[in-house]
């Protein structure tokens, strides 16, 4: 049993689901395969009570289900497969814009938090634009998931669903490209992160 090819996550509760490492994982597994969680627990390195618990929660939020089940003698296994093979949470969601998702907005913001401490790592020139650069990844990260999210949505479902999100990528890009306010904060964060820029042209 195949799931459908794209799952947008509109409801806030359903998305903190996500905020947990394992179970983004657990999905990551179970979008490609069918597993079980015995199978699960030993490629993430967890016991099968540990899975069996993230696996109830995941289906109760309609984001894993049940495919099949095998018996043996006096044993039974379920098979476990994600919803959908790429599933994405609303760019509203991201923005806080609807009740219940402050949550969700804030766990972003602490991800992209971490992410701009790598780069300050990185280059430590970036310590004095901390928070312009949280705030122009913030901005471009949610153009970006509301034009894949409308991409996506509009692309034909006929043919290969790779090539579908392969369409709807580029697609988002040119969007976000085309709108000025996208076009401004790439223009900004290619010059704060120019001497990154260059380094990652010159070693392709």
């Amino acid at each position: 049993m195949e799931g459908e090819e794209v799952l947008v996550i509109r409801d806030p509760a359903v998305a903190k689901l996500l905020a947990d490492e394992t179970r983004r994982r657990i999905l990551s597994l179970l979008r490609h395969a069918e597993m079980t969680p015995q199978q699960l627990a030993r490629a993430l390195g967890k016991n099968v009570s540990s899975i069996v618990h993230h696996l109830s929660i995941l289906e109760q939020g309609g984001l894993v289900r049940v495919v099949r089940v095998s018996r043996r003698g006096n044993l039974v296994a379920k098979w476990y497969r994600a919803a959908a093979r790429r599933i994405i949470v609303s760019y509203e969601l991201a923005e806080g814009l609807v009740p219940g998702s402050e949550d969700y907005a804030a766990m972003l913001e602490e991800r992209i938090r971490s992410a701009v401490a790598v780069l300050v790592k990185a280059a430590p020139q970036l310590s004095g634009n901390v928070d312009e650069l949280v705030e122009l990844i913030r901005r471009v990260n949610v153009m970006w998931m509301e034009a894949y999210q409308r991409a996506i949505e509009r692309t034909p479902r006929e043919g290969d669903p790779c090539s579908r999100d392969t369409l709807a990528k580029v697609l988002a890009l040119l969007t976000l490209h085309a709108r000025p306010e996208g076009r401004s904060a790439l223009d900004r964060l290619a010059q704060l992160l120019g001497d990154l820029v260059e380094q990652g042209q010159r070693s392709s």
